[in-house]
């Protein structure tokens, strides 16, 4: 759980960052609501769905396909996007 948490910061403090930094100063409150407003919701999307692979497996079990999925997920984007990787 401390490295599902750590690994949580390191990919939420990046993506605020790129966010706020690739929207128009006109449009960043607009955007940062939407990216709020998905972000706070999804997450609840997501523990009841880990909780119901858990109740299905075990928490362990849910815990971990949460987690290889987070990090396909990512290596999906990393590779779809590399010009992220490279701003400045």
């Amino acid at each position: 759980m401390a490295a599902i948490g750590f690994a949580f910061v390191i990919q939420n403090a990046p993506a605020n960052s790129l966010l706020q930094t690739l929207v128009p100063d006109p449009l960043r409150g607009r955007v940062m609501a939407i990216y709020v407003f998905l972000f706070l919701g999804l997450m609840r999307v997501g523990g009841l769905l880990v909780g119901l692979l858990a109740s299905a497996t075990s928490a362990t079990t849910a815990l971990a396909i949460a987690g290889a999925a987070s990090l396909a997920a990512s290596l999906l984007v990393m590779g779809k996007f590399p010009e992220l990787r490279r701003m400045e």
